[in-house]
């Protein structure tokens, strides 16, 4: 995909030396370059930009070139996920490591305060949580497919008890996600886009907002309905590509941190109709088709946005501006997860983008219903 949604705008990358590439990482594979313990994979210092969690089972077919796994039973949920760090952060111990990510912060901070080192105010006028290289408006891509229908085995239940099957999901702008109270917890933000491979194709955008007790910081799922035109059936045992992309628009929100404008955030999920074939050949044309937008504008698009619980302790600890506000900063964190399922996974990458210039235009099924 070579330009923006309905135009002629080039998507283009704004550091060739930040893009993390699957291929490249592979290569430790083929080389036996690696180190895994059968709980988590962490690249070696002089790559430096990876680490694979969840993974109970990580093979490497030489035939094929992709990755196979199991996710780990002992998070909850089972989950198998690869992680992507921008360089400097990585360099600095902070990537991985909840704790030291967190002191990092704080000991960055412009505010004497403890309790107001996690500041969003801060991070809107730095435009970084971690460092200058955390990435803002960015592109994640990732071909998987699920092997077998086995989320009941892995104990993924809804309410009722039945069987729930997840989706793939990718994820950024925030720092990592450990349960914290605040305000350490307001470093656990992200924008979602998740691809669900049960469902006849749905797919959706999630907000959090922190990470205390797990999913209170949890905004609803968002335009679900809207996704449901494009892929016909279910996609067990099929190949799947999927692209994120979370970028900043040039309509600002109406709000202000410090004299500086907000702008509101556009996400697009996409999803490639030629997937089977591009795996097998990278000749291949691929046909990629916007499944889902949103447009985050801070005041609730298309309702009020906001978390389930924490609203009032955010904007007191976090600094928000507003129970909804937007994520105007960059995360030194991108990541793919994908719960319950095993899976099988070829040609992702992250790279940061440049955002357009111009108004992009919404598709006529983005009205503004859930």
């Amino acid at each position: 995909m070579d330009t923006f949604y309905n135009t002629d705008e080039k998507i283009q990358t704004k550091n060739n030396g930040q893009e993390w590439f699957l291929e490249e990482f592979i290569k430790f594979f083929e080389d036996g370059k690696f180190d895994y313990d059968g709980k988590k994979w962490y690249s070696s210092k002089n790559y430096g930009r990876v680490r694979i969690s969840g993974a109970k089972g990580l093979s490497f077919d030489k035939n094929s070139k992709t990755l196979k796994g199991s996710p780990n039973t002992s998070d909850h949920p089972f989950s198998f996920r690869i992680n992507v760090a921008t360089t400097t952060s990585t360099e600095k111990g902070v990537a991985w490591d909840d704790q030291k990510q967190l002191q990092f912060v704080k000991s960055n901070s412009k505010n004497a305060k403890d309790e107001d080192k996690f500041s969003w105010e801060e991070f809107h006028a730095r435009g970084y949580m971690v460092d200058d290289k955390d990435f803002k408006n960015f592109e994640g891509t990732i071909y998987w497919r699920v092997l077998g229908d086995k989320w009941e085995d892995y104990g993924c239940k809804d309410d009722d008890g039945n069987a729930k099957p997840d989706q793939m999901t990718i994820y950024g702008r925030g720092g990592l996600h450990q349960n914290a109270p605040f305000p350490e917890t307001c470093l656990a933000v992200c924008y979602k886009g998740s691809v669900d491979y049960k469902r006849v194709g749905l797919g959706y955008f999630e907000k959090e907002y922190h990470h205390r007790q797990g999913s209170e910081g949890y905004a609803d799922r968002l335009l679900q309905d809207q996704s449901q035109k494009l892929l016909p059936k279910e996609l067990i045992n099929k190949w799947i590509g999927a692209k994120l992309i979370i970028y900043d628009t040039t309509e600002t929100t109406g709000d202000k941190i410090g004299g500086n404008d907000i702008y509101k955030v556009r996400g697009e999920i996409w999803v490639d109709l030629n997937a089977d074939k591009v795996v097998e050949d990278l000749k291949q044309k691929p046909n990629w088709q916007l499944l889902n937008v949103m447009i985050d504008d801070g005041h609730g698009y298309p309702d009020v946005w906001g978390p389930k619980k924490g609203g009032d302790e955010m904007k007191e600890k976090c600094h928000a501006t507003t129970e909804t506000q937007v994520f105007s900063w960059g995360g030194p964190n991108i990541s793919f997860r994908i719960d319950c399922a095993d899976v099988e996974i070829k040609y992702a990458n992250v790279r940061e983008i440049i955002p357009p210039t111009t108004k992009i235009s919404l598709p006529n099924w983005a009205n503004k219903s859930k």
